[in-house]
C-alpha cells in the first residue's frame, strides 16, 4: 500500500517579519515568532515585530521592506540615555536621516513636556510628551501628527510594556531596541529584569522572538 503523501505546510497567517535582508545591517535584526493559535491578548502582544540591537540597524531600506512610511520613536534609553541631554553624534544623524529619506517621524514619550520638548526641538523632530503609552489615544494622536495609517507606521523603543505592547495593540510595526542604560527609576530597572526573562522566554513558553 502507497504511503500517504504528507500534508503540505499550511501558509502563515501573518506575513514574516522582515529579517536579515540584503542592505540590512547588523547581525541582529532578529524576526518576531507569530504562532498562529496563541489568543492576542497573550504574550503575543508583548512580541515585537523586530529585536534590533542598535538603532543603526533600522536603515531606510527595512523601514520600506516592512511597508512603512512614518515611523515614532521613544525618547528616554531609545535615542539617548535616560535622563541625559546630549544625544551621540551617531544617533543624531540617523535620526537627522529620516525625514530626507521620506520619513516622517516624531518622538512619542511618557516623559515630562518641558523636557521632551526642548529635546525634540534640539533635534528637529515633532514630539508628544506624558503621551499615556501603552493607552490607545497616545498612539492615535501620534498617527495624526503624522498622517499616517497604524500598518504604515513603526514605533521603535526600548520598553516592552509601553513601546511594543503600545503599538502592537494599535496596529502598529514594533521594533525593539536594546536599552541604552539600565534605567533611571526602581520602577523601570524592575521591569527592565521582567522583560529580560519573556525575552528569554521565562519559566513558561518558548522565547518571544526567533
Amino acid at each position: 500500500m502507497r504511503a500517504d503523501r504528507p500534508a503540505a505546510p499550511r501558509r502563515p497567517r501573518h506575513p514574516q517579519a522582515v529579517g536579515r535582508q540584503p542592505g540590512n545591517t547588523g547581525s541582529n535584526v532578529n524576526t518576531s515568532a507569530r504562532g498562529e493559535r496563541e489568543a492576542c491578548y497573550t504574550s503575543l502582544m508583548l512580541r515585537p515585530r523586530l529585536l534590533v540591537d542598535s538603532l543603526h540597524q533600522v536603515s531606510a531600506e527595512l523601514l520600506r521592506d516592512l511597508g512603512v512610511r512614518g515611523v515614532l520613536v521613544d525618547l528616554d534609553d531609545t535615542l539617548l540615555p535616560s535622563g541625559a541631554d546630549t544625544l551621540d553624534a551617531s544617533v543624531a544623524a540617523w535620526l537627522g536621516g529620516l525625514r530626507p529619506a521620506g520619513f516622517p517621524v516624531a518622538i512619542l514619550s511618557n516623559g515630562e513636556r518641558e523636557r521632551v520638548a526642548t529635546l525634540a526641538a534640539r533635534f528637529g523632530c515633532r514630539s508628544l510628551a506624558l503621551s499615556g503609552k501603552p493607552f490607545a489615544p497616545a498612539f492615535r494622536r501620534a498617527l495624526r501628527l503624522l498622517g499616517t495609517r497604524p500598518s504604515e507606521t513603526a514605533m521603535i523603543g526600548d520598553q516592552l510594556f509601553t513601546d511594543v505592547l503600545g503599538a502592537n495593540m494599535a496596529g502598529l510595526v514594533s521594533i525593539l531596541v536594546r536599552p541604552l542604560s539600565p534605567g533611571k527609576l526602581p520602577h523601570t530597572r524592575m521591569l527592565r529584569h521582567l522583560e529580560r526573562m519573556i525575552l528569554r522566554g521565562g519559566d513558561r513558553g518558548g522565547p518571544v522572538h526567533r
